[in-house]
């Protein structure tokens, strides 16, 4: 019985160490993607003006995917290994 318990307390020590590196790599991959999104506006300054123009059309494809997607789906056969 002592095993398990310590069995446990090792497993919930490393899931604490997993979730706190997720969160790093998380907070990492934020923080280089607004850098990469200031980098593009500063560089292009007309981008910002040209993506806020094509929204609409922009979502108008993305409202169209999801059939595609389910349609696509479906079509899939699954592979069970």
């Amino acid at each position: 019985m002592y095993f398990h318990v310590s069995l446990k307390s090792h497993q919930r020590s490393h899931d604490s160490t997993a979730q706190a590196e997720i969160k790093r790599l998380s907070d990492r991959i934020t923080a280089d993607v607004g850098n990469i999104f200031n980098l593009l506006m500063n560089t292009n300054k007309n981008l910002l003006e040209e993506v806020a123009l094509a929204l609409p059309s922009i979502r108008g494809e993305e409202e169209e995917e999801p059939e595609e997607d389910a349609d696509e789906a479906a079509e899939t056969p699954l592979a069970i290994e």
